[in-house]
């Protein structure tokens, strides 16, 4: 993974709202302190959680990425600039 891409991944991370989160079952739904604890320390919530919410909230940031730094398993890691 590039800067690029972390910042990247981070950026889209923090500014995931509530309803999707709720929506894609990450959080109970409408759960408004489910979600204050995620918001407070978005990074500090997904190294805590569980393997299938790290699974949802990945997906979120994969579709929320720009093409440019769409990071994939199998792809070439690129070197942003």
């Amino acid at each position: 993974m590039t800067l690029g891409e972390f910042h990247s991944a981070i950026r889209v991370l923090r500014n995931i709202s509530p309803g999707i989160l709720y929506e894609m079952e990450v959080l109970p739904e409408n759960d408004q302190r489910a979600f204050e604890h995620f918001s407070q320390d978005p990074v500090g919530w997904f190294i805590n959680a569980t393997d299938n919410q790290v699974r949802r909230v990945w997906e979120l940031i994969q579709h929320n990425q720009p093409d440019e730094f769409l990071i994939t398993e199998d792809s070439e890691r690129r070197n942003i600039q």
